[in-house]
């Protein structure tokens, strides 16, 4: 009787666990950090609450190549009513700098002067962005040209090798290192200790800002040039401009971007993080354009679409995803893909008829969740 009672007991709780396995999609059991990347769009963004908005955007996801890419079509107009004057948009939008699509806006059919504006990193599992925040941390590539720097080149001659210098309140810094290395950071003082120095034939220490007689010093030689920093800029982007080329080709005004934003937050920033590493992080990216807005000014522009998918249930689920940018009415309307018609609205499932799906958002953000069949199973 005990061995059956026991036999019925470890069975039971065999079912419960595979049970527990095997429960069908529902909202609160899919996280948003299960998905494969957290790359969503964004909406038109305006800071002057005098104008009236309104949005349209449709999402076509029927082209099953682009599907199973993870890409989607999308359109997107915008309606703007104010009293005739000036008025800046901007359009935020994720992207790597090595991949860049080239979104055209347009402004009652007419082609729109846009200027891009590059972000902060935007780690691709980490979706939650505020958007007046990243429209602060991305930064002009309008470059000063007066800029006055100082480069410190250091010759090693020995396995090891220290070096030491002071900033000045205003100076920022790009510098390169051994792969082994100590330092010691105090009120803008740094001390650096190099093993396996002689890696490299030199390191540069590229002091931003007017020369005001800092003290650096080596137990090796020094080169030391004053240079501005765009002068500095473009010579390391022809240096390397090989390694650009294989990396979609990054214009220097990148670059310039990025020393802004070192230069405005008095920032010490590795030369390999700048220069090679950057072109490859994801960033929170501005479009930003100015136009005449009367009744009903059209703003209108295509772009791409990434579709994010869940691979811990079988079949996958996928998800699409838009950040408001603003508190006005936005319609969406979405093509499903046609081996995929199920939608998910909060636990139950839905199969929209002729495969499409309209909604309102106003205020909010719009999130789709889809899959080729009614219950994937979660099988994590």
């Amino acid at each position: 009787m005990g061995k059956t009672k026991n036999r019925f007991i470890i069975i039971l709780a065999t079912a419960v666990l595979l049970l527990g396995f095997l429960m069908p999609f529902t909202a609160l059991n899919a996280h948003a950090e299960d998905y494969d990347a957290m790359i969503p769009s964004f909406g038109l963004y305006c800071n002057d609450a005098q104008v009236n908005m309104r949005g349209s955007v449709s999402i076509d996801m029927e082209d099953d190549e682009q599907f199973n890419a993870g890409l989607a079509q999308m359109q997107s107009e915008y309606y703007a009513s104010a009293d005739g004057r000036e008025v800046e948009f901007t359009l935020p939008f994720i992207a790597r700098v090595m991949d860049m699509q080239d979104i055209k806006i347009y402004v009652d059919d007419k082609l729109a002067e846009t200027q891009i504006f590059y972000g902060g990193d935007y780690p691709f599992y980490y979706e939650d962005v505020n958007v007046e925040e990243a429209i602060k941390d991305a930064y002009s590539t309008d470059f000063d040209e007066s800029i006055k720097s100082t480069l410190y080149e250091v010759i090693p001659d020995a396995e090891t090798i220290t070096v030491a210098f002071t900033l000045v309140e205003g100076q920022s810094l790009i510098y390169e290192t051994s792969n082994h290395l100590q330092s010691s950071y105090s009120a803008r003082h740094m001390e650096i200790t190099m093993h396996n120095a002689l890696i490299k034939s030199k390191y540069q220490f590229f002091v931003i800002g007017e020369p005001s007689g800092e003290v650096f010093t080596a137990s090796c030689e020094v080169q030391k040039r004053e240079m501005t920093c765009k002068a500095y800029i473009d010579e390391v982007y022809a240096a390397v401009k090989e390694y650009y080329d294989n990396c979609g080709n990054p214009p220097v005004d990148f670059l310039y971007s990025q020393v802004n934003s070192i230069i405005a937050k008095k920032q010490m920033c590795k030369f390999e993080n700048l220069f090679f590493d950057s072109v490859s992080r994801y960033r929170v990216n501005m479009l930003k354009f100015r136009a005449t807005v009367t009744e009903n000014t059209k703003i209108a522009f295509s772009s791409i679409l990434d579709i994010q998918y869940n691979s811990n249930y079988r079949p996958r689920i996928f998800r699409i995803k838009q950040i408001h940018s603003g508190n006005y009415p936005v319609e969406f309307k979405v093509k499903l893909n046609t081996s995929n018609q199920y939608i998910f609205l909060g636990s139950e499932a839905k199969q929209p008829s002729g495969g499409e799906y309209s909604i309102e958002c106003s205020g909010e953000d719009f999130i789709l969740t889809f899959s080729s069949e009614a219950n994937p199973v979660n099988w994590l």
